[in-house]
Formats: C-alpha cells, sequence, structure tokens
C-alpha cells in the first residue's frame, strides 16, 4: 500500500516509521493491476455475479503477492484430479475465502483510494517527513512495490533501507517474520 503522508499540521506527528513494501504513489502498473480488478467486479456485476467478479479480482491480485519463482516452486505444472493446474485450484480457492471478508463495493473503492493516494499531491516539494525517524524495508523479490520504490521512499524519508532476501514476493513481509522482525528491533533500538 502507497505510504502515508505525515499528520495534519498542528496534530501529534510519529516519532519513528517503518514502512514496509510499500510506495510513494501507485506506478501505472499497479494502477493497471487494479484496473483489471475493478473491471472484474464491474463486468460480472453488469452480468448479475458481482461476486464472482471479487473472486476474479482477488485472483488476479494473489498473481502479484508472490513472484514468479515462488508460483513455480510451489505448484509446478502440476495437473490435478480433474484436469486443472494446482495452481488454478489455489487461485480459485483463495478467490473464494475472499468473499467471507470483502464486499465488491467496498473492494472497488480501496482499490480506487490506492491508485489516487500520493503522498506529493498538494505539496510543494513533497512531504516534510523532518524530524521523524525511519526504516524502510524491501522484499527482493517483490513485483507489487519493487525495490526500486522502497529505496526512493527510503530516500524521501532520509532514513535507513534493509532489504529482505525472499523468493516470495510482496508477501516476504508476511513469510519472513523472522528477518523482517530483526529489522524492525534493530531500528527500535536506536528510537
Amino acid at each position: 500500500y502507497p505510504l502515508m503522508s505525515p499528520s495534519v499540521p498542528g496534530a501529534p506527528q510519529a516519532s519513528s516509521i517503518v514502512p514496509i513494501s510499500c510506495g510513494l504513489r501507485h506506478t501505472a502498473w499497479q494502477i493497471a493491476i487494479s484496473a483489471l480488478q475493478r473491471n472484474a467486479v464491474e463486468t460480472c456485476a453488469g452480468l448479475g455475479d458481482e461476486s464472482k467478479g471479487l473472486e476474479i479480482a482477488r485472483q488476479i491480485g494473489m498473481v502479484t503477492y508472490r513472484s514468479r519463482d515462488a508460483y513455480d516452486k510451489k505448484f509446478g505444472r502440476e495437473v490435478v484430479e480433474g484436469g486443472d493446474y494446482d495452481v488454478e485450484g489455489y487461485l480459485r480457492y483463495q478467490g473464494k475465502k475472499f468473499l467471507d471478508r470483502f464486499d465488491a463495493d467496498t473492494y472497488v473503492r480501496l482499490t480506487e483510494q490506492m491508485d489516487s493516494h500520493d503522498v506529493f499531491r498538494g505539496r510543494e516539494g513533497g512531504p516534510d517527513y523532518r524530524g521523524i525517524k525511519s526504516f524502510t524495508i524491501g522484499i527482493s523479490s517483490d513485483v507489487l512495490y519493487p525495490v526500486s520504490e522502497q529505496r526512493e521512499v527510503a530516500e524521501l524519508l532520509n532514513g535507513s533501507y534493509g532489504e529482505v532476501e525472499s523468493e516470495a514476493g510482496h508477501d516476504g513481509f508476511l513469510l519472513e517474520q523472522a528477518e523482517v522482525g530483526r529489522f524492525i528491533r534493530e531500528f527500535l533500538e536506536t528510537v
């Protein structure tokens, strides 16, 4: 998700932050992914099956959360009972499971907000993060928020940067808890 802007002038502000696998604003590539997800929801809603659209939107998202190597390692080209590839069943399962946690309208609005968010909007020269200590963490194989974006965040914040080596993709920030936790603990000891 995009890095949030500093608080409203005069309001209390954090003294330290640890951005993990996020960007300053969505890139055209990230907006394209969101657009495909919204199109799935809206097209299926027009056909009377909004839930199916949300399932497909989640499946699209799931592909971006892992790296190609992670998918190859977990699923390969294995065909399961019924003639489908194993990865197809995984994506269907994730899509159906998502229906218990989200509704289509909320999902569409969330993707729109993420796409439109930009920490530079309305701030000549960019947002002011002075006085906020930071440590930005990137995941080496993250295709959704690549490490180049993590370095951009760290540079804007004038903070430190650490990279977790992982083939898990974006989900590496969840799956590589030991390494992410180590970075956070070491940073918090300096705050």
